[in-house]
C-alpha cells in the first residue's frame, strides 16, 4: 500500500496554469519518448474492442502526448482524450477526439468505451478511486501505473525529475522560453516537477492493493485482470476491470 499520501502541486486549483502546463508537457514528452506505455498497447486494444463504444477515453489525459506514437495501433479504436484541467490537451485530428471542457473522473461521463488512467489512478484518494470503480466500472476500465511505492523507483524518478529535467528540458516540445525560465533560471518547474514526481511515488499502491480496494467497491459480475508489461526499467502495472456482459 501507499507509503504515505501528501498533496500534489498540479492537483491544487491554485497552482498556476502555466506551471502544470509546463509539467504536464514535460511529463508526457518524457513519457511518449521513451514509448513507456507501447507494451500496453496491445492489451487495450484487446479489451476494448470487446467493449460497447469501440472507444478509449482518457480521463487523465494531461498533455495527451502520452497516446500519441500509438493512433496507428490503437485502430479501430477511437480516442478520446478530457482531464480536469484540459488546457494542455491537444487539438484534436481525425486520429483521435479531444474534450476541451474539464471532466472530473470522480463524476459520471456519458460517453460509451473503456475508461482509461496512464499514470493518473494514484492522484485520487482510496475512497475517490472506489467511486471512480462504481461509476465507470461498468464501461471497462483500465488502470495503468508506472509507479510502485518502492525504493527503485522513488530513485529513479528523483534522477528524471532532477537530472533528466535538467538534461532533456531544452528538447521538449511543444518549445517554450518560459520552460527555459522555470528550470534554468527560476527552478520553480524544476522543484514543482520533482516534488510531484517523488510524491507520487510514495501515495502510489501496488496493483495488488488496488485490486483488492476496488473488488470491495464493486458489485459482482465483473472480471479483474492484473499484471505487468515493459522493462524493468519502464515497467507498466496494469489493472483491467471488465464486465462480465458488457
Amino acid at each position: 500500500m501507499a507509503i504515505v499520501r501528501l498533496p500534489e502541486l498540479e492537483d491544487s486549483p491554485y497552482f498556476p496554469a502555466a506551471l502544470r502546463g509546463l509539467q504536464v508537457e514535460f511529463i508526457g514528452w518524457m513519457v511518449r519518448f521513451f514509448r513507456v506505455y507501447q507494451p500496453l498497447v496491445p492489451l487495450l486494444r484487446k479489451h476494448a474492442t470487446t467493449l460497447p463504444g469501440n472507444t478509449l477515453i482518457e480521463l487523465g489525459a494531461g498533455s495527451g502526448q502520452v497516446w500519441l506514437p500509438y493512433l496507428s495501433a490503437l485502430k479501430p479504436l477511437q480516442l478520446v482524450l478530457t482531464d480536469k484541467f484540459p488546457h494542455s490537451l491537444p487539438v484534436a485530428n481525425g486520429d483521435f477526439e479531444t474534450d476541451h471542457e474539464p471532466v472530473d473522473a470522480l463524476e459520471p461521463y456519458s460517453r460509451p468505451g473503456m475508461r482509461v488512467f496512464c499514470n493518473a489512478f494514484h492522484h485520487f484518494s482510496p475512497s475517490e478511486q472506489a467511486q471512480i470503480a462504481r461509476i465507470h466500472a461498468p464501461y471497462g476500465l483500465c488502470i495503468a501505473e508506472i509507479l510502485q511505492p518502492n525504493a527503485f523507483d522513488f530513485l529513479k524518478i528523483l534522477l528524471s525529475t532532477t537530472l533528466g529535467v535538467l538534461l532533456f528540458t531544452p528538447f521538449v516540445k511543444p518549445f517554450r522560453w518560459l520552460r527555459l525560465l522555470f528550470t534554468y533560471l527560476i527552478p520553480l518547474g524544476l522543484l514543482s516537477i520533482c516534488w510531484d514526481g517523488l510524491v507520487s511515488v510514495l501515495k502510489s499502491d501496488r496493483t495488488i492493493t488496488l485490486q483488492q480496494r476496488l473488488q470491495a467497491a464493486l458489485p459482482d459480475g465483473y472480471r479483474i485482470e492484473r499484471g505487468y508489461c515493459g522493462s524493468v526499467l519502464f515497467r507498466v502495472h496494469y489493472l483491467f476491470i471488465l464486465p462480465l456482459k458488457p
